[in-house]
């Protein structure tokens, strides 16, 4: 990954931003220049288009009972 890759997602609270989002803990996001995305203990894998300069990136983060689930949007698709 490169370091002008932009990086979208959420993170635990002790998360250290010192560190890249793929070096620590607690990290789920989308690498928009890549379009892929990232998971704690995961590798990247594909998903959604790459994003290019004016696009906009949504998250939403919705909970149901134990689970959660996160989804990224690229101009509202």
């Amino acid at each position: 990954m490169e370091s002008e890759d932009i990086i979208v997602g959420i993170a635990g609270r002790d998360i250290d931003f010192y560190l890249h989002p793929t070096e620590g803990l607690l990290f789920w996001g989308f690498i928009c220049c890549a379009g892929k995305k990232i998971g704690f203990g995961e590798e990247s894998t594909k998903y959604g288009e790459i994003c290019v300069k004016g696009d906009k990136i949504g998250v939403l983060l919705e909970f149901d009972k134990s689970e959660a689930r996160l989804t990224f949007y690229r101009n509202k698709v």
